[in-house]
């Protein structure tokens, strides 16, 4: 399987930045809370993962269409922040530091999109 090639518009490029970015920081969110669930309140995991999935569907989505799938991921039993990235049938769990350094690129896809739609 090789690389899947697409248009996208530069408000898409931006819409993917920022989805990344705030999976990321929602992932690590995500896991101090669990912790803190965890010790301080001394909660099972079947109570910590209710809870959490009440705060994911209380945070507003963001506006826009991102280029790919994008959603915080926080291990409960592994205690590792995660963020899911997929697009068609291909799709990764990189650790919420890499997903900010693949975040990093889209800018200058953004840019790219955005000479390639003047040019058309």
């Amino acid at each position: 399987m090789g690389p899947i090639r697409t248009v996208i518009t530069p408000e898409t490029a931006h819409a993917t930045v920022r989805d990344l970015m705030a999976a990321a920081a929602h992932a690590e969110a995500d896991i101090a809370l669990i912790e803190s669930f965890r010790k301080t309140l001394d909660l099972d995991l079947n109570t910590i993962g209710r809870m959490i999935q009440d705060v994911r569907a209380r945070r507003p989505a963001p506006p826009g269409t991102p280029a790919l799938r994008i959603h915080a991921v926080a291990g409960l039993r592994t205690g590792r922040p995660l963020v899911h990235i997929a697009r068609g049938s291909m799709k990764a769990e990189p650790g919420t530091d890499q997903a900010r350094e693949v975040a990093l690129h889209w800018p200058q896809t953004a840019a790219a999109a955005d000479i390639d739609a003047r040019l058309r």
